[in-house]
């Protein structure tokens, strides 16, 4: 486990509390699933109370018609949740790449999710799929990154429906390190890890059943709700024992509480729903808990980086992760200025330095962030993996 910072230990009543609170919310309120009758009826024969209907939490939704609110205790889901591991290793295709999460030290990872790429001239553009390669190869040189990610931009220049194999190839054609998997849809997931499963096997590397060779982001939406495609990746992994990073990302005073420990209580139920989940699919299945937040700023509608608060609720995630048993997700690099300034280095350097010292186990978006998400900046991207290799 990786050593907490003592200035970002939360007191054990201060996590108390956060489980007291979660426990009311499922209990009271529940979390709603909405467009997965599958896994509905998986948590319904595990014991857990199912309301069907839809638009208990956040009003009606496009989807196949299912949808319902499920209500538990904190004891109850950490029952299921028991069976995850605390540790375990993330294979390569390269057998002295593959990592352990939960391990003495923390994984890296980049950026995720913009669809724009800064220039090292200073030009703001779409992404295209050599863009794409081109972070691929800077992650694989760099030591600071263990794991080379996924969409560290949008390839604007690949039609979608191919788009996520496309990058799963850039992946295993310009790295032997491990990446992140699909999360676009159940069959893109399930698509992405028999790829590179039988990439790694052409390569003589001996997997085991179910080794775990790749980590998929899986998203609640907050408040209280988990929607259909996050729920089929997170199947489609968990049936393959593969990873999950089962994390909820709120807007503090906007999609979820404005205080930390409200932050905390809220992402705790979510989170738990969903690693109770990929448990029922396959017990055993690797699964990595996070929750973080950022204030929303009513005056100018933005999400607020380098806020203090978001610390603490890193921290606290971390010490909810750990006391369940499962390792914890950080989140590192975040900034809302658009260039590789001063203001990006300073808030993006406190997220980072926060997530280490938190004791986080996997840490996300680690370089390349700016725009609040919308862009990848070539010059901090090089900067901060350089950075994390020292």
């Amino acid at each position: 486990m990786p050593t907490i910072h003592p200035a970002l230990r939360l007191p054990d009543g201060v996590i108390d509390l956060a489980v007291a609170g979660a426990d009311r919310i499922l209990r009271e309120v529940g979390v709603q699933l909405l467009d997965d009758a599958e896994s509905i009826e998986r948590l319904h024969r595990a014991g857990v109370d199912v309301m069907p209907g839809r638009g208990a939490i956040v009003g009606e939704a496009m989807g196949d018609g299912s949808g319902a609110r499920v209500r538990s205790s904190v004891g109850a889901l950490l029952e299921i949740v028991s069976s995850a591991p605390r540790t375990f290793v993330q294979h390569a295709r390269n057998p002295a790449s593959s990592v352990q999460i939960g391990g003495s030290t923390p994984v890296c990872s980049p950026v995720y999710g913009p669809p724009n790429v800064i220039d090292d001239d200073g030009i703001r553009r779409r992404a295209t799929m050599a863009d794409y390669a081109e972070l691929v190869r800077i992650a694989d040189a760099s030591p600071g990154l263990a794991n080379t990610g996924h969409m560290m931009c949008v390839p604007h220049d690949i039609e979608e429906p191919e788009r996520y194999l496309a990058m799963a190839r850039a992946h295993l054609a310009c790295s032997d390190k491990p990446f992140l998997g699909s999360t676009a849809g159940e069959q893109s997931t399930a698509d992405v890890i028999e790829l590179t499963v039988h990439t790694l096997a052409a390569a003589g590397h001996p997997l085991s059943p179910g080794s775990c060779v790749l980590l998929h982001l899986c998203n609640s939406i907050p408040p209280l709700t988990w929607r259909g495609r996050m729920l089929g990746v997170l199947r489609a992994s968990a049936v393959a024992g593969q990873g999950s990073l089962v994390t909820s990302f709120q807007m503090m005073g906007a999609t979820g509480p404005a205080a930390v420990l409200g932050v905390l209580s809220q992402g705790l139920a979510e989170s738990l729903v969903g690693l109770a989940l990929s448990q029922l699919y396959r017990a055993g299945a690797p699964g990595v808990l996070g929750v973080y937040a950022i204030p929303f700023d009513m005056r100018t509608m933005q999400p607020r980086f380098g806020d203090p608060s978001s610390a603490l609720v890193q921290a606290g995630a971390v010490q909810l992760a750990h006391r369940i048993g499962v390792p914890a997700l950080g989140y590192g690099g975040l900034t809302s200025s658009k260039v590789d300034d001063a203001q990006a280095g300073a808030e993006s350097g406190w997220a980072t330095r926060a997530a280490i010292d938190s004791g986080a186990d996997f840490i996300i978006h680690a370089a390349g962030w700016l725009d609040n998400g919308r862009t990848v900046g070539f010059s901090k991207y090089r900067r901060e993996a350089a950075a994390l290799g020292c």
